[in-house]
């Protein structure tokens, strides 16, 4: 149900009263409120009952959780949703569980106060004990209750830290699900929360505890309005953290969810009076762990309750009697599964060890691959894992397949005990090389949408593929080809990760490696430099310059490439084309270009032709001829949207916006950047959004809509820090700069105006450095800015506070900027 759906909160009012056959006055009397305050609310007379009224309704009505929870997001006028809310109200991204979450009131009651009065609560308990679950529910009820005129939230997000083995991936898989995928430090992503009212549930810490408490400490102490959920086997040790001790369930609340998952599984199961004393028995057997009793209640489809507690005590006979408390609560949790995997005959238990190697789950295909010779088994012994609730299956995503993590870590550990943990990740690792190569060879037949759906969610299993690669017991010859791979390394420009990845892998080569890797590999490196562009680093001195390679690194993919292989010459020539355009060298750079477009051509390459063609109307842009821009750039926004080239289609947009802006056509440059903008927001990898930000800020100004100028301007600079995209970085605070000059009016004052200036110094300075030139759409905005502040500062004054300016590094430039 969505916004939209939801009725007003006197109407859902009247619904509840008419179902439960109550009067207005009744319903007065068990809700202990007036009957004209019932009239009231019925009629809407208030748009937002206090918390308590709606509290005491919620008690007179008898309401279920869920339906509670309805009637508290009527009150608040909004639906909670797991999608982020308009631009007004809070993002939230909690994950949606279609099962009923089952007692621990109590628990939610204790752990709501607890987040109500501390910036940091750690929920602690054994594994597979239900504190997921309970952080999820729990900070769902913390954002129903906020109150919108003190506590608003901007944002509320949920991190998953499970698949994650390294700890230097912890600030990449914060700022992922934050929604800036390509930060790469703390310090940034705090810079981006700093001012944010935030709620972060970070899941599943234990195995990380001290780089994710570093981060933690970090974030609460540089952000005075956010708040920090954790889940973990231990505290994270952090000052100013709370604990609550996460209980195994209660006995009526375990044997409630027993029956909910076990009717879930089979539809014809019943809590009859005559199986109660056999689930009892299960409940207490498994300590009352909430994984423990969906497992159990997943087996009710092939053995009744009286045959699963029995198999139990037989597991469990050495911690019967008084031993039983005193022994850790993981060896109740492995007894389950050794229970469990001693079901499955060896065929089944073979695929399932081999499926722990996963992460983030897999198609029927991939874990085919892991089989060898007996691939053809494996659709009908994973369909009996799934059936045995081993796997579980996803069959609206393809399907998609994945082990519960519990089950994944104990299907990883048997691949250890039986040393066949090496031989399973490199088959892992060749099956999405496999992957990767075939849609490396279908690139041109594919069209952006399927793309994506096949690879974005085998982002995290590239990640391991690469991690195991190139690790000490990895085969170096897999890491260059994964790395010399469009496709492999394409998740890796999300996080900034493909730098390391392809760096290694050049690393690695030598006599043994295949003639044809190096030369991919380079075309690989030149793409990563042409994108990433020079590093942003603190400058030196001020005489410093920052060395720019990327010309370099793209004339050696071109020589590396055979003559005889157009296709990987025309790539090689393309991205050359494009450093030497970002770097103002547009005659080199129409020339290089041109040849892509020929060697594309040559060899039916369109999509790699559409690509060229828009950074030769950049080029041409660039050189002052907006007449030819316009045609070439047109020319491939239509071949690419008529291919479903989304992703060109979408450059080309942005390179369309920049002729409309030169052409004196403001607002339709606006809306070309605002639609491209949309485009790379609903994509996970977002390295292309912040030039549309930042040129969409760039025609607010014009357009004297300085209060949004400032908001686009903002964000794009976040983000471009984020990724390290120093182009976008120094724009947006020149267009941060320019919001004030001309935003503030007759409230503008000397300091304003003398940090402006500063700001505009650094600018300069900082692209001079690294080559960047002014387009029509920052250097438009800059005259007119250096005229304004040489009428209000005088010569003199302005060209002092320039060179100030020039002395900045770029965190003084950026905390400047932010504060302007």
């Amino acid at each position: 149900m969505d916004a939209t759906q939801l009725p007003p909160f006197g109407d859902l009012l009247r619904e509840y009263r008419m179902a439960a056959g109550l009067t207005q006055e009744e319903l007065a009397e068990r809700a202990r409120l007036s009957l004209a305050a019932i009239g009231k609310l019925e009629r809407g007379a208030r748009q937002r009952p206090y918390r308590a009224t709606v509290a005491l309704l919620a008690d007179a009505l008898s309401l279920a959780p869920n339906d509670c929870l309805k009637l508290e997001c009527a009150a608040r006028g909004a639906l909670l949703a797991s999608q982020p809310a308009d631009d007004a109200g809070t993002a939230i991204h909690l994950p949606v569980h279609f099962s009923a979450f089952v007692g621990r009131e109590r628990d939610l009651e204790n752990v709501g106060e607890m987040l109500a009065t501390h910036r940091l609560v750690t929920l602690a308990g054994a594994g597979g004990v239900g504190k997921t679950r309970l952080a999820i529910r729990a900070a769902e009820r913390f954002i129903v209750a906020a109150d919108p005129t003190r506590h608003q939230l901007d944002g509320a997000w949920f991190v998953d830290f499970s698949t994650l083995s390294e700890g230097a991936m912890v600030p990449i898989a914060l700022a992922s699900s934050i929604g800036v995928p390509h930060c790469r430090t703390i310090a940034a992503l705090i810079t981006y929360l700093r001012s944010q009212a935030f709620l972060l549930i970070l899941d599943n810490c234990e195995h990380l505890l001290d780089p994710i408490a570093h981060a933690v400490n970090a974030i609460v102490s540089s952000c005075p309005n956010g708040r920090v959920l954790a889940t973990s086997r231990q505290a994270l040790s952090v000052g100013g953290e709370r604990i609550y001790r996460v209980p195994p369930m209660s006995l009526p609340d375990a044997m409630e969810l027993f029956k909910e998952r076990a009717e879930a599984t089979d539809s014809r199961f019943e809590l009859a009076d005559s199986i109660i004393p056999a689930v009892e028995n299960i409940c207490r057997r498994v300590d009352g762990i909430a994984l423990a009793i969906e497992l159990a209640a997943a087996r009710t489809n092939a053995f009744s309750p009286a045959v699963i507690a029995e198999q139990l005590g037989e597991r469990f006979s050495l911690l019967s009697g008084g031993t039983r408390t005193s022994l850790p609560r993981h060896e109740t949790m492995n007894a389950l599964f050794d229970w469990s995997y001693d079901l499955l005959d060896a065929a089944e238990r073979e695929l399932f060890r081999r499926s722990g190697i996963f992460a983030g789950g897999f198609t029927l295909d991939l874990v085919s691959a892991l089989e060898g010779d007996e691939k053809r088994d494996a659709p009908r012994k994973l369909a009996r894992l799934v059936d045995k609730s081993f796997v579980q299956c996803d069959i609206h995503a393809g399907p998609r397949y994945r082990l519960l993590e519990p089950a994944r870590h104990y299907a990883l550990q048997k691949l250890r005990e039986r040393r066949e943990y090496d031989r399973a990740a490199r088959s892992h690792a060749l099956a999405l090389l496999a992957l990767a190569e075939y849609f490396d060879s279908k690139l041109e037949l594919t069209p952006d949408h399927v793309w994506y759906a096949q690879i974005e969610r085998e982002r995290d299993n590239f990640r391991a593929a690469f991690q195991w690669a190139l690790g000490p017991h990895g085969d170096a010859a897999i890491a260059q080809r994964l790395a010399a791979s469009r496709t492999a390394t394409w998740s890796g420009f999300a996080s900034g990760e493909v730098r390391e990845w392809v760096g290694a892998a050049l690393e690695t080569c030598g006599e043994s490696t295949a003639l044809a890797v190096p030369a991919k590999l380079a075309i690989n490196a030149a793409r990563t430099a042409a994108i990433f562009g020079p590093s942003w680093h603190p400058k030196e001195s001020p005489d410093a310059r920052v060395p720019d390679t990327r010309v370099d690194e793209c004339r050696r993919a071109l020589a590396l490439q055979s003559p005889d292989d157009l296709r990987a010459v025309g790539l090689a020539q393309y991205w050359l084309g494009v450093a030497l355009r970002d770097c103002g060298r547009y005659d080199e750079a129409d020339n290089a270009l041109r040849q892509a477009r020929a060697a594309a051509r040559s060899v039916g390459a369109q999509t790699e032709y559409n690509a060229a063609t828009t950074s030769l109307g950049a080029v041409r842009y660039g050189a002052g001829d907006l007449t030819e821009a316009r045609a070439l750039i047109t020319e491939a926004l239509q071949l690419s949207e008529a291919a479903g080239s989304d992703r060109v289609a979408a450059d080309a947009r942005v390179a369309l916006a920049e002729v409309e802006f030169a052409s004196g056509r403001v607002k339709e440059a606006l809306e070309l950047n605002e639609k491209t903008a949309g485009f790379f927001r609903s994509h996970s990898n977002l390295i292309g959004l912040p030039l549309p930000l930042c040129n969409s800020a760039a025609c607010l100004v014009v357009l004297e809509r300085y209060d949004e100028a400032r908001e686009y301007a903002a964000e794009a600079l976040r983000r471009s820090l984020a990724i390290g995209s120093v182009h976008c970085a120094f724009w947006a605070m020149q267009h941060l700069a320019a919001a004030a000059v001309f935003g503030s009016g007759p409230s503008n004052n000397n300091a304003t105006l003398q940090r402006a200036a500063n700001m505009l110094g650094f600018v300069d300075e900082a692209t001079t450095q690294r080559g960047i030139p002014r387009y029509v759409t920052e250097q438009q905005e800059y005259e007119k800015m250096i005229f304004a502040l040489r009428e209000a500062l005088g010569d003199d004054r302005l060209a002092s506070c320039m060179a100030a300016g020039k002395a900045w590094t770029e965190e003084q430039a950026a905390a400047e900027a932010f504060a302007i």
